[in-house]
């Protein structure tokens, strides 16, 4: 291996900077619990299908159904397997604790992206675990139960690696290995930012043989893995994709383009009222221009890959920018390397007048940009560009927070479900996620993530073949989601066009997102939904099991048993 040169001196305020971290680490924490209520509906997805799986079931959505891959996750639904197999009673929790742990250990990999491992680390290193730790859309999605923690996790500490191939090798070699051949299993996308931070790691690396030799292994072991996971898709799915990546190539509703997708990223990188944020990374770009370093490669490259992937994907309709949320680790690692241009150097009163003013201007936007990420809720694009802000006093909320437990998700679907079709039946519905988790009921999926003849269906807008597969299931119940009184989605927009509702009557309805948005119940002619109280409430408690942090679901159950007795007692009394 290549000589080099020997470590400077350890800095005098390394003390100070293990304890910067340590805040940095506890602030982080503590802002993801404030999101500790927020869920991602789709988790319940992956976790449908992990309960499926332990219970015999195999990969399938519905019990005894073909094997389809609906989830895009497969390392997080292999954990969630693991966990319903070790007893873990509340799933959503459970998975919510191992995403903050992967949360607080990534925001001290961002520390040693932005150089903290160096023995010369200056305190600028701490503006990149700060910025990441106040960052809305990362405490957001470390705690909303999808694999986001994870994927990131993963994508940082491959890249830590690479920076620290040459001066650890010991121990980034092994973390590089482990975190590469995981990366696929992550996201279907990883196996991008897999490749360019190999890429950039042997531009960074080209005139050192010993860490050169080392990536071209770790790159062995990447491939080895991709190879692994196709052929493991292949035998088991029957495809090289998951077939989300189908379902979802039309976009939510089909009507998404290349500039949805441009327009989702530069929301992202504007994110704030006072644009500091667009400030501070457009002072950064300039800084790379001018003071451009080989280790820039390595941070500028999963920032590429994020912004590609959404603009080719058009956006994510889901909370909170989640397929932007991978950059914010190097992003953050790279304002702080930059950073050091204006903040570090000589002392104060060394400095002159211009560069004493570049140095208040950057600290007051860094400053400014820490502070709206703090009180930022969350950002929406529906209707517009809108943002929720929290209170400005919200760490004191966070106990109560993280106490109130956890709500349902498209609660007039999931409730309606559990009250009203069986096991025996089945209920047509794109909105599948927690209805499906809580209810015993078999779904048919209208999105086409957990059906392959809808996932080929939906995007190519086939009318005709979209009302004769519905033909051909005979769901008792068809529903529509409609806002406005308007169809939503694609797939909605098929159930009200294609005639596949023919046979099928209206007979209730309900809420969902929001006020103006409604669940339409058509029933099948002929189709019995009436069920024994006895075993709507077996299902409640099935579902209270599942979910024992879910308050409304004790609600929902005490209100059906009220009901049923009311019921019982009528009918008793006009007896005699």
């Amino acid at each position: 291996m290549s000589q080099r040169p020997p470590d400077p001196p350890t800095s005098p305020n390394r003390f100070w900077l293990i304890a910067g971290l340590l805040a940095c680490v506890a602030l982080g924490v503590a802002h993801a619990l404030y999101y500790w209520p927020e869920v991602i509906d789709d988790a319940y997805i992956t976790f449908r299908y992990a309960r499926n799986f332990v219970s015999g079931a195999g990969l399938s959505f519905n019990p005894g159904g073909p094997p389809v891959e609906g989830f895009s996750n497969l390392a997080w639904f292999w954990i969630s397997a693991l966990a319903l197999r070790l007893g873990a009673h509340d799933l959503l929790q459970f998975m919510k604790v191992v995403g903050l742990v992967l949360h607080a250990g990534t925001i001290v990999a961002v520390w040693a992206l932005a150089g903290g491992l160096e023995r010369s680390a200056r305190p600028t290193t701490l503006v990149a675990p700060l910025l990441f730790a106040t960052n809305p859309f990362v405490a957001y999605h470390a705690v909303a139960g999808l694999e986001t923690p994870l994927h990131v996790a993963l994508i940082a500490t491959a890249a830590l690696s690479i920076l620290e191939l040459e001066r650890h090798p010991r121990l980034a070699f092994p973390l590089l290995l482990l975190s590469l051949a995981l990366t696929p299993w992550s996201r279907p996308e990883s196996f991008g930012y897999a490749g360019a931070l190999l890429v950039a790691g042997g531009v960074l690396h080209r005139d050192r043989r010993g860490p050169r030799r080392l990536l071209l292994r770790a790159a062995a072991v990447a491939a080895i893995s991709i190879a692994l996971l196709a052929v493991w898709r292949w035998t088991t799915f029957g495809a090289l994709l998951p077939n989300t990546a189908l379902a979802k190539s039309a976009g939510p509703s089909g009507r998404e383009t290349l500039m949805t997708g441009a327009l989702y990223v530069a929301r992202f990188f504007n994110a704030l009222p006072v644009p500091a944020d667009l400030a501070v990374y457009l002072l950064a770009l300039a800084a790379l221009a001018a003071a451009f370093r080989a280790t820039d490669l390595v941070l500028l490259a999963p920032v590429a890959c994020a912004v590609v992937f959404s603009v080719a994907v058009r956006g994510d309709w889901m909370h909170s920018f989640r397929f932007l949320v991978p950059a914010t680790p190097f992003l953050s690692a790279l304002i702080a390397r930059k950073a050091s241009l204006a903040l570090g150097g000589p002392r104060w009163r060394s400095l002159s007048a211009g560069r004493r003013i570049a140095t208040v201007a950057v600290a007051g936007l860094l400053a400014v940009m820490v502070f709206q990420q703090s009180l930022l809720y969350t950002v929406h694009g529906e209707g517009g560009f809108g943002r929720s802000w929290k209170s400005r006093f919200w760490p004191a909320q966070i106990g109560e927070r993280v106490a109130g437990g956890f709500p349902a998700r498209l609660t007039g679907i999931t409730r309606w479900s559990i009250e009203h079709v069986s096991s025996r039946q089945v209920i047509a519905t794109g909105d599948i996620g927690f209805p499906a988790w809580a209810s015993d009921a078999r779904i048919v999926d209208l999105a086409g993530l957990t059906d392959r003849e809808l996932g080929r269906i939906i995007p190519a807008r086939g009318a005709a073949a979209y009302r004769r597969y519905l033909e051909s299931r005979k769901p008792d119940i068809v529903v529509m989601r409609v806002e406005r009184g308007r169809p939503v989605m694609l797939y909605d927009e098929l159930t009200a066009g294609s005639g596949a509702l023919g046979g099928y009557t209206l007979i209730d309805s309900a809420d969902t997102y929001w006020a103006e948005a409604r669940a339409l119940l058509y029933r099948r002619t002929g189709s019995a939904l009436s069920t024994a109280p006895d075993s709507v409430l077996a299902r409640y408690d099935r579902a209270i099991a599942w979910n024992p942090r879910v308050p409304i679901l004790e609600t929902w159950r005490r209100q059906y048993a009220s009901r049923a007795n009311a019921a019982t007692a009528a009918r008793t009394a006009a007896s005699r």
